[in-house]
């Protein structure tokens, strides 16, 4: 259950990193080419607010993936300690 967990936690940091790179990217281009509402229709407009939240939501999880994995580790030790 905590290795679901675990899995399920790195996917949605895996799908928040994704879809941040993809806002920097456009970010980015917007310098060089059209605005990214002209270039992209249908892709919403993205504030340095809403990419701190990510950023904010991608940290928490990392953080709760670091616990998970810790308590994993003293399982893993509590088991060994047993069958040992």
């Amino acid at each position: 259950m905590i290795a679901e967990s675990v899995a399920q936690l790195e996917g949605r940091v895996a799908t928040n990193t994704a879809e941040l790179e993809q806002m920097r990217s456009s970010y980015d281009d917007e310098d060089d080419f059209a605005p990214a509402s002209l270039s992209q229709p249908g892709v919403p407009d993205v504030t340095d607010e809403d990419i701190e939240q990510e950023l904010a939501e991608i940290r928490d999880l990392e953080r709760r993936k670091r616990a998970l994995e810790e308590r994993v580790t003293g399982m893993e030790r509590d088991l060994g300690g047993l069958m040992g």
